[in-house]
């Protein structure tokens, strides 16, 4: 616990993080007024459920085997929030439960780091599972559409959140870079994005990017967090690591478009069930998914340009 502690209060990024968290409180009850009640609840809301995200988020990051067992978690109510959406047959449970167990497994492989494996289980050999034990169980109708869709969850769920966990094994020392500090600056890069593209988004968004799925998103919002994510990806990159700036600008690039195909792709997926938000877990935010669709396809191209680049 004392080791926990430590990291948090001497990890610069906590006291930034907790210190706006901290002002945006301050404004919201200063300005209290200033707002509608239904507004000034949400924003009450989205405020503490920031606190508790970053707190436990740090507290993760202290220790290898605990942020394991927290991002296994993650990975865990993303799933168990996604197969609440879709529609499943009875038949399926057997499958489902099967599934579950993908996530334990797959955490093993990241902790012993096992990346051989870890890079083909889902997509090859869960991809299989899948097939295998819905045709065992003869229920014919439907099951092309069935194994899409579940499957289609566990690779955002487990495989697309098993790379952000992977990183946390990753040391290179060319560019003093450790995997929590490029966790942390993969996650800071991509909320800084969307809350970029937001930003622009309502000061001068006019025209469209792609209406019939998320018709707030412009290309204001779009091109503005881009250049504002490189920006960032370049001043938090030249302060805490040695990377060369080109290697920056890339990250910058890369993180604010897939975080940005990855908004869409969620918001598609949303419009097609018909709702709003993927579950109320998080007061303020909505769901997991909801929280987390940028990080999925994100972690994925960060990921694989750093192995890349130094492995």
């Amino acid at each position: 616990m004392k080791l926990v502690m430590q990291y948090i209060l001497e990890n610069p990024i906590f006291i930034a993080l907790f210190s706006l968290i901290f002002l945006a409180k301050l404004f919201v009850t200063v300005r209290k007024h200033s707002f509608s009640p239904e507004t000034y609840q949400n924003l009450k809301d989205r405020i503490h459920s920031w606190f508790y995200i970053v707190l436990s988020l740090f507290i993760a990051l202290s220790q290898r085997n605990v942020f394991f067992i927290y991002f296994g978690f993650v990975m865990f109510l993303g799933l168990k929030e996604y197969f609440s959406l879709i529609e499943l047959r009875k038949s399926d449970r057997y499958l489902i439960f099967f599934l579950y167990l993908t996530i334990p497994f797959e955490m093993y492989l990241i902790n012993i780091q096992w990346y051989d494996l870890f890079i083909i289980f889902v997509p090859v050999y869960v991809f299989f599972l899948v097939a295998i034990v819905l045709t065992l169980q003869q229920k014919v109708e439907g099951i092309l559409k069935t194994s899409a869709t579940i499957f289609w969850g566990v690779m955002i769920c487990v495989y697309g959140l098993g790379h952000i966990s992977y990183l946390y094994n990753f040391s290179i020392p060319q560019v003093d870079a450790v995997g929590r500090e490029l966790i942390l600056y993969v996650l800071l890069l991509t909320e800084g994005n969307d809350i970029f593209q937001y930003i622009w988004g309502k000061s001068l968004g006019k025209r469209k990017i792609i209406p019939l799925v998320s018709p707030n998103k412009t290309w204001a919002g779009f091109l503005g967090g881009v250049f504002s994510t490189i920006f960032l990806a370049i001043m938090l990159g030249i302060h805490f690591f040695d990377f060369p700036i080109h290697y920056l600008f890339l990250f910058g690039l890369e993180i604010s478009i897939f975080g940005f195909l990855g908004d869409v792709s969620i918001s598609a997926v949303k419009r097609d069930l018909g709702i709003k938000d993927t579950s109320h877990l998080i007061p303020g935010h909505g769901g997991i998914l909801d929280r987390l669709d940028s990080l999925i396809f994100v972690s994925l191209l960060f990921f694989h340009t750093i192995y890349y680049l130094y492995y």
